[in-house]
């Protein structure tokens, strides 16, 4: 994906997630749908990074899960990257430094975008007046000109952005809230579980002041919530804890027992170790996308 104001529009990039083995395709054509707009946007896609043949303008926008982000990095690695800013748009606080052993140039994104796959390349976010709120910065800290860059792309692309210092205190705050899936999973999201809510969440920050981590959260109270309101899409079902506390999110929560390792602090960009070899990658480039399995 790249980034220059004039190239680069949020609401035409996406990436495309396909099983591997199936032919490349010339073109996708995902679709986004919020309370307020529908949206479409043809995009080219390649089986693999190496297709694309990335240049230094790329920026890569990691969406894997975290258990496939090491075969991602090692196919962006064996395509070619080097220098090109990787951004961390997962939840859970462990692809930056994992992708710091690969590459120099990492960065975090905090997503709060309760969105949900209606389908193949269609997706619905529930919110609006924007599809949904990024905070983005450099890892472990600071920001960069590619930071002010896509955070531009965004906002041009509908999506609420804001760059950070420190954009892991959002990263961990985001896994406050998302304590609150398993509970909902467990009992429902109408339960009166208020109490087990509340344990939950002081034990997770117990575990952050241990460990002197410090975190900040996007409460329903927060005023920047005011620009991702829960909305209704007519004929689609709504999140089932869109009112309570509106995203939806998936990914490692702070659990009793775990063993929780400091996170690495350093100069920005400085990477963690010497990049491996290897080749499976997510990523986009010049408004291209990248299937992976």
């Amino acid at each position: 994906m790249r980034c220059a104001p004039a190239s680069c529009r949020a609401r035409s990039s996406a990436s495309s997630a396909r099983r591997p083995g199936r032919p490349t395709r010339a073109a996708a054509r995902p679709r986004a749908r919020s309370p307020a707009e529908r949206i479409e946007a043809r995009i080219p896609v390649a089986a693999d990074p190496a297709g694309l043949g990335l240049g230094a303008e790329d920026v890569i926008l990691l969406a894997v899960k975290t258990q496939d982000s090491t075969a991602a990095l090692e196919r962006l690695a064996a395509a070619g990257l080097r220098d090109q800013p990787v951004y961390c748009t997962q939840n859970g606080l462990a692809n930056e430094p994992l992708a710091a052993r690969y590459f120099p140039n990492i960065h975090g994104v905090n997503v709060m975008m309760p969105c949900a796959i209606a389908g193949p390349g269609h997706v619905r976010t529930f919110v609006g007046p924007r599809f949904g709120m990024f905070d983005i910065g450099c890892w472990p800290g600071g920001t960069d000109a590619s930071d002010k860059a896509l955070a531009g792309a965004l906002r041009a692309g509908n999506v609420a952005c804001e760059t950070w210092d420190d954009v892991m205190v959002w990263k961990r705050g985001k896994l406050l809230l998302n304590l609150s899936n398993v509970i909902d999973a467990a009992v429902g999201p109408e339960a009166e579980d208020a109490a087990i809510r509340k344990a939950a969440r002081d034990e997770a920050e117990a575990v952050y002041r241990a460990l002197g981590l410090g975190w900040r959260t996007i409460d329903a109270d927060d005023p920047r919530r005011e620009q991702i309101r829960p909305g209704e899409i007519a004929g689609a079902r709504a999140l089932p804890h869109a009112g309570r506390t509106p995203e939806r999110s998936c990914g490692p929560a702070l659990r009793p027992g775990t063993r929780c390792r400091r996170e690495v602090r350093g100069p920005c960009h400085a990477p963690d170790t010497a990049r491996p070899r290897g080749a499976a990658a997510t990523g986009t480039s010049r408004g291209h996308a990248v299937a992976t399995p």
